[in-house]
């Protein structure tokens, strides 16, 4: 959550590239930048704590982290555009325009055995318990998006049955843009 949105004041765009860099964060690391299992204490960091980096993650990466984890929306990196966003050093040798065209292939691409099954799931969290979360299961026609789930996909792709949906929304049209088939 965002340091404006946490102080309830007004907010726009900029809390988007804010959760991105969260996002980053996590995929680079692996907990948010602000984590604590207390959620106040959460909330104090995320309005005042030092961002900080495990070694491995790259140069790059902790700058484009840090200008998105901004805590003045006013001049948090994308709040001018995702021009600015793109043309980032971390974002070096990526052909837009090829991505644009959906001719840039991925340097991996999982198999059916692993997007179905636990390969993907390190050994460590197979043995967990599971747990119903606290909120409420949607309805099949009545979710956040205005959008109607689509089954079909869902029994083809199951790991892109969010996309999949939000593909076929107007309000996310653009999402088409990183969604290949083959």
């Amino acid at each position: 959550m965002a340091p404006e949105v946490l102080k309830s004041e007004g907010y726009g765009l900029a809390v988007d590239w804010w959760g991105i860099g969260i996002m980053l964060y996590e995929m680079l690391v692996g907990l948010p930048p602000f984590y604590d299992q207390n959620i106040q204490a959460m909330y104090v960091k995320i309005s005042n704590a030092d961002l900080s980096f495990p070694p491995h993650v790259h140069l790059y990466a902790r700058d484009i982290i840090t200008r998105f984890l901004d805590r003045d929306p006013k001049t948090r990196l994308g709040v001018n555009g995702v021009q600015e966003v793109k043309q980032h050093l971390f974002f070096e040798g990526v052909d837009w325009d090829a991505m644009a065209k959906k001719q840039v292939k991925p340097t991996w691409v999982p198999t059916k055995e692993e997007i179905e099954g636990l390969l993907l799931i390190p050994d460590e969290f197979k043995g967990e318990e599971n747990y119903d979360s606290d909120c409420e299961e949607w309805e099949e026609d009545d979710n956040d998006f205005g959008c109607s789930f689509d089954e079909k996909n869902w029994e083809e792709v199951p790991a892109q049955r969010f996309v999949m949906n939000l593909r076929t929304c107007n309000k996310f049209k653009d999402l088409d843009l990183f969604y290949t088939e083959e």
